[in-house]
């Protein structure tokens, strides 16, 4: 159920009608939610060793991030998200596939090739109608293939 703090909406734990797992129109996870929230975007903001507990409409009050603060405002943001690897790539890799580092094989970086028989969640999200792509570095080196970066390619 979702709490408000001054017009912030915090999902400790998504709504059913959000079900990532139904395929009422079977053309992946995403075309659930397009059918309930039409016309909707999503930002997707990763920032390097930021923990949650700093950013000001989350509760930390010693640095102000009023854009951060809008953004979150307008949108949801989640206060029960936690990282699957201590390690950059790793890491990464599980919040583009929704997977743990055991099952997605990445766990150092600079790893080789991404498996590529493993769907990744911006693949997924242009294939439901999504343009898709990313700004600054994510040192994705494990998700390669044949230097193209997956997450950056941008599609529809």
């Amino acid at each position: 159920m979702p709490r408000s703090d001054q017009n912030l909406i915090v999902y400790e734990q998504p709504p059913e009608r959000f079900d990532a797992n139904r395929r009422e129109t079977g053309r992946g996870p995403f075309s659930t939610w397009r059918s309930v929230l039409s016309n909707f975007n999503i930002v997707w903001i990763c920032s390097d060793q930021q923990r949650w507990d700093t950013i000001q409409c989350l509760g930390f009050k010693g640095t102000k991030t009023p854009n951060i603060d809008r953004l979150a405002a307008r949108g949801t943001a989640f206060a029960r998200a936690y990282c699957q690897s201590p390690i950059c790539t790793p890491s990464r890799a599980s919040f583009l596939t929704g997977m743990y580092p055991i099952a997605h094989q990445v766990h150092q970086n600079g790893a080789g090739a991404f498996p590529s028989h493993l769907g990744l969640l911006p693949k997924m999200m242009a294939s439901a109608g999504y343009y898709t792509g990313h700004i600054g570095k994510l040192h994705l080196s494990a998700l390669r293939r044949d230097n193209q970066d997956e997450n950056a390619r941008q599609s529809r």
